[in-house]
């Protein structure tokens, strides 16, 4: 009966489940996680080298699973849309964000250049250290300095609330007066079948031979982004907001400097852990599980440690600038149709992929 009393407050447009049942909704958050965590590891998208790959077109790991996630997202949100379009309304964070296109590009393209230098991002990181790639705890580490200077300067140099004027349209349905439903699904399926085409365009078994990690006859990171995008609405109903991950690491330091440090962010209850529950505990736990079930990601050393710092600093500096990572910005922000999220996206994969030819040619 409570299991039923849960599914039942999760259904109903009413408050996100961490308000009314934290544990059961942290418990959910958690398992969220595992899956996104599997989806992860068998994606093939953990080892330091395929986000580089990505940037230089070598493999095409990468755009296959963001298409997939982000055009999953919108078909999904759709349908949570039109079933309860006060509920999803609710859970849209995007509708209110406005950093303002300064800071939306300008912090990416710093995302997308750490991005390049690391192999990684603030949602991965963690899956990547359970999963054993060998210097994802040098990642940790800059992205946490990357978190601490962000911190340090926000008082002086930026504007703490970006929440926008009420009025403000930032939106793509907003600007064209229509339905999100209307916009999103097309363009959600639109993205979906690129996911696909690029699949039978380079398929995984190449992609996997480039990389060394585990061959599969399946689409595996069409299907992991398909996994991540149906977490958004389980993400949505649990917590109020879609995904993200960048905060996280504002979350740490904030509670490690008893609150010296971006105090607003420190962890008070259950219902402030839920990005953490899901990034720092659910992801690796499923990249955990599957990485001592199936081989393929590789430990070796495989860039200049200073580049994995470096880039795992710029990664977070870059998302806390932008108020939003890869997932934050990219998927949330871009699924929701917010225009500054979506030329924030473009930053990343721009300045990501100009970065991966020029550390090329460099010999880096």
């Amino acid at each position: 009966n409570h299991f039923f009393a849960v599914l039942s407050q999760m259904a109903t447009p009413s408050k996100p489940l961490i308000a009314t049942r934290p544990v059961p909704a942290a418990i959910l958050l958690v398992l969220g996680g595992a899956t996104e965590g599997l989806a992860l590891y068998a994606s093939g998208v953990l080892p330091q080298r395929a986000i580089r790959t990505q940037m230089t077109f070598a493999s095409m790991i990468v755009m296959k699973m963001f298409f997939s996630a982000l055009g999953t997202s919108m078909v999904v949100q759709s349908l949570m849309d039109w079933l309860s379009p006060e509920r999803f309304k609710e859970t849209r964070q995007y509708l209110k964000l406005a950093p303002g296109y300064g800071r939306a590009i300008g912090g990416c393209a710093l995302l997308g250049i750490g991005m390049a230098l690391a192999g990684s991002g603030p949602t991965i990181v963690a899956a990547q250290a359970a999963a054993g790639v060998t210097d994802a705890w040098v990642v940790i580490s800059g992205a946490l300095t990357g978190g601490l200077m962000f911190g340090l300067a926000e008082p002086h140099l930026f504007k703490i609330d970006v929440s926008c004027a009420p009025g403000t349209k930032l939106t793509l349905d907003q600007i064209f007066r229509k339905n999100y439903r209307e916009i999103a699904l097309p363009l959600g399926v639109a993205l979906l079948s690129a996911s696909v085409g690029l699949e039978v365009l380079f398929p995984f078994k190449s992609d996997a031979r480039i990389l060394g990690t585990a061959s599969s006859p399946v689409a595996w990171p069409t299907i992991a982004g398909v996994m991540i995008g149906l977490n958004q609405v389980t993400v949505r109903l649990l917590r109020g907001k879609g995904q993200g991950g960048s905060t996280s690491f504002m979350q740490i330091l904030a509670t490690a400097t008893g609150g010296a440090v971006s105090g607003r962010l420190k962890f008070s209850n259950l219902a402030s852990f839920t990005q953490f529950l899901f990034v720092w505990v659910g992801t690796p736990l499923g990249a955990f599980a599957l990485s001592r079930q199936l081989p393929g990601v590789t430990t070796d050393h495989v860039f200049p440690r200073w580049q994995s710092f470096l880039g795992g600093l710029l990664t977070v500096l870059g998302a806390r600038i932008a108020s939003g990572c890869t997932c934050g910005n990219g998927i949330t922000g871009s699924s929701e149709l917010n225009v500054q999220s979506l030329a924030a996206t473009a930053a990343i994969f721009g300045f990501g992929i100009a970065s991966g030819f020029l550390i090329q040619k460099a010999g880096l």
